[in-house]
């Protein structure tokens, strides 16, 4: 975040290269939380450097993180993945004229239509 604020980008990148993979708080200290800012602070790093196809993959890692369901069938999503969702799709614009589609285990979960519900109409018909 600092290198993000200070827009010391080639600073920043010798620490979003070293991927991230598992959240395991007892090994790690890591928590979901930190999962998903680490990544999303890391595709908005590679958009800033024109970098967008490591961007898009770090904004799928966050739209396939799993979530809680809670007490209800219906997923809590993060404000993170919501976020990751619209610049998934801006990215995705800016690098392939067209929104990619996102690997299959993504798009049949619920979190999916949720982003999209959250993210509001005007992502939906940048897609279509």
């Amino acid at each position: 975040l600092l290198c993000i604020l200070s827009k010391c980008y080639d600073s920043a990148l010798t620490h979003v290269e070293v991927t991230k993979y598992e959240i395991e708080p007892r090994s790690t200290g890591m928590k979901v939380k930190d999962y998903l800012t680490f990544h999303y602070y890391a595709g908005k790093i590679y958009c800033v450097m024109k970098k967008y196809e490591e961007a898009l993959e770090h904004f799928q890692a966050i739209l396939t993180a799993p979530t809680e369901a809670g007490l209800s069938a219906v997923p809590c999503i993060s404000a993170v993945q919501v976020e990751a969702y619209k610049k998934h799709v801006l990215v995705s614009l800016i690098r392939h004229g067209k929104v990619v589609t996102l690997p299959k285990q993504v798009t049949s979960l619920p979190v999916m239509h949720k982003c999209k519900d959250v993210a509001g109409t005007a992502y939906e018909n940048v897609r279509s």
